[in-house]
């Protein structure tokens, strides 16, 4: 219900899980929760499997192995396991399964199919028998021609009935600083191909200079630069920002096709130099103005848990849920959540 998923993202009444697994389909698990806050779910750590690379996910802490799952479960105060192991590491599931029942766990066990996609994952039953179906891949070229053409007409008509007041915002920006009044920056698209992305200008000339004696001040997780009070934006840079208008000339950008309205921001090719592996997946589709990531916190939320809302979205795309995170998006920037 809605009252219990304001309880959930108050952090009350959340069930503490363990993830058991570090391999794609543990990885997908917990994405799939981060995306998810409403679930209830919060994840305390997962356990690494021997074939993947120790270390943590994110945001999310390597506990230990798969050896380590009783003393975790003890020691962590853990409500609830999710059993996320591919088929070759069976003996472990089962291992698993065994112990949570011995331990009085609750748990859940999460089939590995061929590391299929949990999004598409289709089930039903007959006689009490599971049947497991596969949907079909969720972009298709009407539904691709049908989100292009809204891309194209929404960004038409806010830039041409709401000239006038671009018109103000450029004359103001051309007032109140030296320099241009659009930015022009590299960033990264879709399948890695650089593009020209364009904004209103908010900070001073000198910024790009200033950065490197501002990096120890930095308040973001992960491969971006973030500060609340950052010297280099101007006073109207500021208000741009908070207000999300800085962003409008993004929308050059969708008509150009280079952007979406709905995507993951475009990083710069300096922060996708530092992704892990993981972390590319978000550049497998356009990029865009707004996304589950704006519309759930933005500066609020740490980059790698950005990222996982950023994979899941491209894995569960779909009209409806393309078209709900642009109507969420206009509550979003009136209320200036997480904007700075």
């Amino acid at each position: 219900s809605g009252a219990m998923g304001l309880l959930y993202r108050l952090g009350l009444g959340e069930t503490r899980v363990l993830v058991i697994g570090s391999g794609r389909l543990g990885k997908m698990t917990m994405q799939h929760i981060a995306a998810n806050p409403t679930l209830g779910y919060s994840i305390v750590g997962f356990l690494h499997e021997p074939s993947e690379e120790p270390g943590d996910f994110g945001r999310f802490k390597m506990l230990g192995t798969l050896d380590d799952i009783g003393l975790v479960i003890r020691s962590m105060q853990i409500d609830e396991v999710i059993i996320a192991l591919p088929a070759h590491l069976h003996q472990y599931a089962i291992k698993s399964v065994k112990l949570c029942e011995r331990l009085g766990a609750t748990f859940k066990l999460i089939p590995d199919l061929y590391e299929m996609s949990l999004s598409r994952i289709d089930m039903e039953a007959i006689e009490g028998i599971p049947l497991i179906g596969i949907k079909q891949e969720s972009l298709n070229t009407v539904q691709q021609a049908i989100t292009r053409i809204v891309d194209i007409s929404v960004a038409s008509i806010v830039l041409i009935v709401g000239s006038p007041l671009w018109l103000c915002i450029a004359l103001i920006i051309r007032l109140t600083s030296a320099g241009p009044v659009v930015f022009s920056q590299t960033r990264i698209g879709k399948n890695c191909k650089p593009f020209a992305m364009y904004k209103f200008r908010t900070m001073y000339k000198d910024a790009d200079k200033r950065l490197a004696s501002l990096m120890a001040l930095n308040e973001a997780q992960g491969h971006f630069f973030k500060m609340k009070n950052d010297p280099r934006i101007t006073p109207f840079g500021k208000f741009l920002r908070r207000s999300s208008l800085d962003e409008v000339c993004n929308l050059i950008n969708v008509l150009k096709g280079d952007m979406s309205l709905v995507g993951p921001r475009p990083p710069l090719p300096h922060e996708v130099a530092q992704y892990e592996e993981w972390q590319k997946g978000r550049l497998a589709i356009k990029p865009g103005l707004t996304g589950l990531w704006q519309v759930r916190g933005r500066s609020d939320i740490s980059f790698d848990e950005g990222v996982l809302m950023d994979l899941y979205y491209i894995e569960n795309w779909s009209l409806h849920l393309y078209f709900h995170i642009l109507l969420r998006t206009v509550p979003a920037v009136l209320l200036r959540r997480g904007a700075y």
